[in-house]
């Protein structure tokens, strides 16, 4: 609970310190504080800020690093709020629920489990921690004579089912374990269990003439059943003057238990000898391990989101190999159909940029491109432009294209078209061994799938077998 507090005081201070910083909410504005005051935009920056540099190399890099950190920090502060909300409800539902009370202890109801508390006793300067066992409500003399009584017509009734009577039974009986829930153990033994078990099963198929079978039933409820004895010789156990008080206090409380065990309520010994007794009950700590968790929970949040940063990353180089020969195929068809280089990729980037507009998925490459292009169109020489172009894209294929398009600049190349036939050749031979190697992957993915369905259907056919052979 004071952990909550706190944890509460830093929001306010964090809500207040951030509310003129840019943001839409009061968790952006201090995720912006917090980014701003301390040195978490440190961590891991390098590969973050490299990054963020490859998915949006247009923008700025240090707005997108503190963009970055102030959104995952928002999400990270919104999961521990909401996290410490729940271990504060926690806790008031804990301070709440109280079995103590005036130095009584509120009975569970008639047939209930009996409930367990957890007390701080204190007599003089000595304190124990004592766990008590209350039982619930019990039923008097008079109530249970009442209900045993009642069970006894109820089992007399829901016996027979479909036998007339007593005095014709032809088929199985029914012995009801439990009736209209009252706590009380029905217990049935015959003394011709070759005819009748314990369940009411009627055995009558070999049957030459009339039998009588005696059912007895015993019903119990604690102090009011058949009892019997086991002989035990036990040893009391040495106490020292402390425990020993502290045996006598249990002792006292259970004998006030077992007078009291009619009443709604245990009324708890005030006084041992001459010395008062004090009660304190002691709470289970729910709440740390919710506090804790709520704090792992955002750690792990915080984390995970320069994870899915690479994962991005990752996917983008994926798509970019796999978008490669389609590119170099159709770059290769206009330039071979007398269109200059420069007015080549200008016409492939103003294609992607219309089929975008008309709702066409991303691709990478062209939105490389695309950027090539706005380098070039801002007065960047055509041969940096080229050359960003295949430092970009950062895989080998893209650099050896950006390469021949240098190359053609400088040298000029009147073999340039037979260089691009080869490539767009050699492109759609490694996409196709990209193929494969996703196929095998995705083979190796699906293998434990099939494995476990062979066993399910191993289990299906030999567990029948089996079982019709022990038949």
């Amino acid at each position: 609970m004071i952990l909550s507090f706190i944890l509460f005081a830093i929001y306010l201070f964090l809500f207040f310190q951030g509310r003129k910083e840019p943001g839409k909410n009061l968790f952006m504005k201090s995720a912006g504080y917090l980014v701003k005051k301390s040195p978490i935009k440190e961590i891991r920056k390098d590969s973050v800020m490299e990054n963020l540099k490859i998915l949006h190399p247009l923008k700025a890099v240090d707005n997108q690093v503190t963009a970055y950190y102030q959104q995952k920090l928002s999400f990270v502060l919104v999961v521990v709020f909401l996290g410490n909300c729940l271990v504060l409800l926690s806790g008031v539902s804990n301070w709440q629920t109280t079995n103590l009370k005036n130095n009584r202890i509120t009975r569970n109801s008639y047939g209930e489990q009996e409930r367990y508390v957890k007390l701080l006793a204190a007599v003089g300067e000595s304190k124990r921690e004592l766990m008590l066992q209350v039982a619930a409500i019990k039923y008097d003399r008079t109530q249970i004579e009442k209900i045993f009584l009642e069970m006894e017509q109820e089992i007399r009734k829901e016996m027979l089912l479909e036998n007339e009577s007593f005095e014709q039974v032809k088929s199985s009986l029914y012995f009801p374990e439990k009736i209209k829930d009252y706590p009380v153990e029905i217990d049935y033994a015959t003394d011709h269990y070759d005819y009748v078990d314990i369940t009411g099963e009627v055995k009558n198929e070999a049957l030459t003439q009339p039998v009588i079978v005696v059912v007895e039933v015993t019903l119990s409820y604690e102090s009011f059943s058949r009892q019997f004895f086991v002989p035990l010789t036990l040893y009391p156990k040495e106490y020292t003057e402390e425990e020993a008080l502290f045996q006598k206090v249990q002792q006292r409380i259970e004998e006030q238990d077992k007078q009291q065990e009619t009443s709604k309520e245990l009324i708890l010994p005030e006084k041992i000898g001459d010395e008062e007794i004090v009660y304190k009950e002691i709470k289970e700590e729910t709440e740390l391990p919710l506090f804790l968790l709520t704090l792992g929970a955002g750690i792990v949040v915080y984390f995970l989101g320069d994870r899915e940063l690479s994962k991005k990353v990752e996917k983008r180089r994926k798509a970019l190999q796999l978008e490669y020969p389609e590119f170099v195929s159709k770059f290769t068809l206009l330039t071979g159909a007398g269109m200059p280089v420069k007015p080549a990729l200008n016409k492939l980037a103003k294609d992607y940029k219309d089929k975008r507009r008309a709702g066409a998925v991303k691709n990478f490459t062209c939105e490389e491109l695309q950027t090539a292009v706005y380098e070039m169109e801002s007065g960047i020489l055509e041969e940096a432009a080229y050359e960003h172009f295949g430092k970009r894209c950062e895989i080998p294929c893209y650099v050896k294209f950006s390469g021949l398009l240098i190359q053609n600049m400088k040298k000029g190349s009147n073999d340039m078209f037979l260089l691009l036939d080869k490539e767009v050749k050699e492109a759609f031979e490694e996409r196709k061994s990209n193929g494969r190697r996703l196929g095998e992957e995705a083979g190796t993915k699906l293998l434990l799938p099939m494995m476990l369905m062979l066993g399910i259907v191993m289990v299906l056919i030999i567990v029948p077998a089996f079982l019709s052979y022990q038949l």
